[in-house]
């Protein structure tokens, strides 16, 4: 199947203080939630799939580079 051989790869990062902008409450209470700004640390998600499935997903702090995708 022709298919089989492509493989798609896809990056995707976050930073570990954020946190949610909403929340479900009882009526009338207030939701506050304490998250420093800015002061967490990246997260690089990269994954490939192939139409079969995955064929890697793996995390790393910090950006992704040439060199460290690579490894």
């Amino acid at each position: 199947m022709p298919y089989e051989r492509l493989v798609f790869v896809d990056e995707s990062g976050l930073n570990l203080s954020m946190s949610r902008s909403h929340a479900r409450v009882k009526r009338g209470t207030e939701f506050i939630d304490r998250v420093l700004m800015n002061w967490g640390m990246n997260l690089t998600m990269v994954g490939a799939v192939r139409h079969s499935g995955w064929v890697v997903l793996t995390t790393r702090y910090a950006m992704m580079t040439c060199a460290r995708f690579l490894s």
